[in-house]
């Protein structure tokens, strides 16, 4: 394009000269054409990246210092418990037990046992540990009717922490009663309460892990005549028994047991 408008200048007669524009003009690309003179061309050009101001620090050459961070479990928490099915566990209302972070991180400053309600209420404070010295850990009386999972996090001087939690759920039922002797499960099942004291007999009842039934007497083979109105019918019977028999397998007993009546079957 620029060849040929310059061979048409030549051609054509030379009409009055065509003032040059001035500096301070702006001409479109038709106007540029008509004066023989072509339109420049533009090369593309690169944006310009902003000038840090002097307050910041570009990152590319900043070297920062660690800031307060969180990073993923480090350890385990264990206690004593019934273990439950999925994982999920029970634990004795009323009991004094201690919570273990096994495999804590060292170096904390301190160190920070909770509990999470499952029903999405407030986090509780079980305690703290300052002294790793001695391992990780801090004692809790167990509560009734407990709901939630334990979490513990490590508080460092920098602001960073580490957290272990426990993977599944902790329940718990009614503390024992006081000035009686009362059994319960000491495994993940329920105690089954029969008619007889013999497995020959039907079930009628079960006591559930965490709960608690009177004991009123034993045989000499060790079975145990249980208050059958603390249990949890399982097949109802008409009369409704009063009372039933357990054998003396996977249960705990609890209170003034030491002088039960010895009864013949």
């Amino acid at each position: 394009m620029i060849i040929s408008l310059v061979v048409l200048a030549a051609c054509r007669p030379v009409a009055s000269p065509t003032p040059t524009p001035s500096p301070t003009e702006t001409l479109s690309p038709h106007e540029l054409a008509a004066t023989g003179t072509a339109a420049p061309r533009l090369l593309p050009t690169m944006p310009l990246s902003p000038s840090p101001k002097p307050t910041e620090v570009s990152s590319a050459t900043s070297n920062p210092g660690p800031g307060p961070t969180e990073v993923s479990e480090v350890g385990i928490l264990s206690f004593p418990s019934i273990s439950g099915d999925a994982g999920n566990a029970v634990l004795i209302a009323g009991d004094e037990i201690t919570i273990v972070w096994e495999e804590a991180p060292p170096e904390a400053e301190r160190y920070e046992f909770t509990f999470e309600p499952e029903d999405g209420g407030p986090t509780v404070l079980l305690g703290e540990d300052l002294d790793r010295s001695d391992g990780v850990s801090v004692r809790w009386t167990v509560p009734e009717h407990l709901a939630g999972d334990f979490d513990a996090v490590a508080h460092f001087a920098d602001g960073s922490t580490i957290s272990a939690g426990w993977s599944a759920m902790v329940y718990s039922g009614i503390a024992p009663p006081v000035g009686i002797c009362v059994l319960r499960s000491s495994t993940v099942g329920v105690v089954m309460l029969f008619l007889e004291p013999t497995i020959e007999s039907a079930d009628f009842a079960e006591v559930y892990p965490g709960e608690y039934a009177e004991v009123l007497g034993r045989t000499a083979d060790d079975w145990y005549l249980v208050d059958a109105g603390m249990a949890h019918l399982t097949y109802p019977r008409d009369p409704q028994p009063i009372t039933g028999w357990t054998p003396d397998e996977g249960i705990l007993l609890h209170g003034p047991c030491g002088d039960l009546p010895l009864i013949e079957p």
